[in-house]
């Protein structure tokens, strides 16, 4: 399975009050995949229960009109949410950045992260990259994360995490999603 969806240039749908940095998006060199959240995205899992829930929404968008979201009402939740991507098909001796942006609101307890990991066929984690823990930005804000090994050989899958932590409440949105290989 080969996901060969990739991102169109921002700028050309743009309608009137978005942002100059979406009017002014340029592709970035290496294009891999992305996204920009404008619909419900079939390639994504979502998981969430207790008091957590993973939707996509039109509340809150840094491009366009939609966004994914996780929520949480309530500090009591021992389980997180997460919506879930998973790549196959990788190009062997390429690295990956993945860009997003992510506006959170009225973060309380453990944070939310963005996270991705590759795995063998046998799931055995072989890298893992995050940006650690985060709290509230009250505004969009663009996070980076990259792998410092090229994806060797015998690689099964890469996934990508967009996680509201356990025990947090809060607001989190994902927009703008970019994977680039050098």
């Amino acid at each position: 399975m080969k996901i060969l969806r990739l991102l169109p240039l921002i700028g050309s749908f743009c309608l009137a009050g978005c942002s100059e940095d979406v009017a002014d998006y340029v592709e970035p060199e290496g294009l891999y995949l992305g996204y920009s959240f404008e619909s419900i995205p079939d390639d994504f899992r979502i998981y969430a229960i207790d008091n957590y829930v993973a939707e996509w929404t039109q509340e809150d968008a840094f491009d366009g009109s939609g966004s994914l979201k996780i929520s949480s009402t309530d500090r009591e939740g021992t389980i997180y949410a997460f919506w879930n991507l998973r790549l196959y098909d990788l190009p062997v001796g390429k690295t990956f950045s993945i860009r997003v942006k992510a506006k959170s609101k009225e973060i309380s307890g453990e944070g939310w992260t963005v996270t991705m990991v590759t795995r063998s066929s046998d799931e055995t984690l072989t890298e893992f990259a995050g940006i650690g823990l985060q709290r509230s930005t009250d505004d969009w804000e663009e996070y980076t994360l990259s792998f410092s090994d090229p994806i060797p050989e015998g690689i099964d899958h890469m996934d990508f995490y967009f996680l509201l932590m356990e025990r947090t409440s809060g607001v989190i949105y994902f927009d703008k999603l970019e994977l680039v290989v050098e």
